[in-house]
């Protein structure tokens, strides 16, 4: 089976571990024996995407290009500007509605409506939209502008997220998952609005399309999220293993759900050779994103 190695992403970086599972989505829908597995690069941790056909990476990323063209309508991203704003009916009126559809698994990931007592959607902690973000608008928009011909297309886009350099030259913000992309406007003389943005939005897209592998849960009345943790005084920790053989997208709940990821002897039996974890930066009650990753072993 032909090996692509994604250069552009890195998996010792929240978004590049984001980003990969939402490539490997994107690439099983294509080809539904695609598989994953990450090797070392001199402390780069390049996933490496197993597919059934040889082609050119500028062949693959016009793949992917063509993939989001062929996608009219994202009824995951319409019911609702922001998840923060259903309500817990509407939540699971459209979350009913997509029983059948393929689109169940987002609606698993977005958030509970189990959690708050006002009727409201506990949402996802992916979603760490603030101010006059709106995450499944904001989606919604990265979606179309990706689909339209223009000056920088997007087969040159995902062409840059999957094999790199990444030179944040997109004026796209990350939604909190790209730490070194983090603007502190409220620490600094410019207003938040005025501070340009600087980011890579296929990199943002596959992130985004990574969200419906972690299904949040309502666990003996406490939120929870397949991949995070949470420490006292509610602080969210997101961790995930990277593994050295090539596994189906099937095999992707299982590997991401094990227990116990944190003992080494445990985990290197099961196939997994670094585990590394980010933690939920909220430096006040409004902005939030994830801190550079520190790997665990």
């Amino acid at each position: 089976m032909p090996k692509f190695e994604l250069t552009g992403l890195d998996g010792a970086k929240p978004m590049g571990f984001m980003a990969a599972r939402g490539a490997w989505r994107t690439a099983a829908r294509f080809e539904p024996n695609a598989t994953l597995a990450w090797v070392d690069r001199q402390g780069v941790f390049v996933p490496v995407l197993g597919l059934g056909f040889k082609q050119t990476a500028e062949d693959l990323a016009a793949q992917f290009a063509e993939e989001v063209r062929g996608w009219p309508e994202r009824p995951e991203l319409t019911w609702s500007d922001a998840i923060k704003k259903a309500t817990g009916d509407e939540f699971r009126d459209v979350a009913e509605k997509a029983l059948g559809t393929a689109r169940e698994d987002w609606f698993a990931a977005f958030g509970s409506e189990l959690i708050l007592d006002d009727d409201q959607v506990e949402p996802t902690p992916f979603d760490m939209s603030v101010a006059r973000q709106l995450f499944l608008a904001d989606a919604l928009w990265l979606h179309e502008e990706l689909k339209k011909p223009a000056k920088k297309s997007a087969q040159h886009a995902f062409q840059e997220a999957l094999f790199g350099p990444w030179k944040y030259e997109d004026g796209q913000h990350h939604l909190g998952w790209d730490p070194t992309t983090m603007l502190l406007g409220a620490f600094t003389p410019k207003a938040p609005t005025s501070m340009e943005k600087a980011g890579v939005r296929a990199a943002v897209w596959l992130a985004m399309e990574s969200i419906p592998l972690f299904p949040c849960f309502c666990r003996n009345g406490r939120f929870a999220v397949r991949g995070f943790q949470v420490e006292p005084r509610n602080r969210w920790w997101f961790q995930w293993p990277l593994w050295g053989a090539f596994i189906p997208l099937r095999i992707a709940p299982t590997v991401l759900g094990l227990d116990g990821l944190e003992n080494r002897v445990l985990s290197t039996a099961r196939g997994v050779f670094a585990v590394f974890r980010s933690q939920q930066f909220k430096p006040n009650k409004y902005l939030s994103s994830f801190q550079p990753a520190e790997r665990l072993w």
